[in-house]
């Protein structure tokens, strides 16, 4: 069953069924310790693209948000990914925020997909 990792911040890491690893936006937290098959970048701030953070296979691919426009456009679509900056106090907004299938995961926290 594949799993989803909530590091901390905006960085996840996702394992697959069949064992491939992809991270998200490395930053912050644990478990850069699997090595990676891809590692997205969403964006060029220093608290999205630490990918030194990352173990890589040989074979890794890193794509980030440039790549991933290059030649053409993109079908865009929101995430919402809530941290805390300043405690957590932000977790009981997150709470009363009404929308559908809404997943709330602390850092640290692993959930099978």
């Amino acid at each position: 069953m594949p799993k989803l990792l909530f590091q901390g911040h905006g960085s996840l890491r996702l394992t697959a069924d069949d064992g491939r690893i992809v991270y998200f936006d490395p930053y912050k937290g644990k478990g850069y310790d699997l090595p990676a098959d891809i590692i997205l970048v969403t964006h060029q701030h220093t608290d999205h693209n630490r990918v030194k953070r990352c173990a890589k296979k040989p074979d890794c691919r890193i794509i980030t948000n440039a790549e991933a426009l290059e030649g053409g456009s993109h079908n865009s679509f929101d995430i919402i990914i809530i941290h805390p900056k300043h405690g957590w106090s932000i977790r009981k907004k997150a709470e009363k925020w009404n929308a559908p299938n809404k997943l709330i995961i602390e850092p640290g926290e692993e959930i099978e997909l």
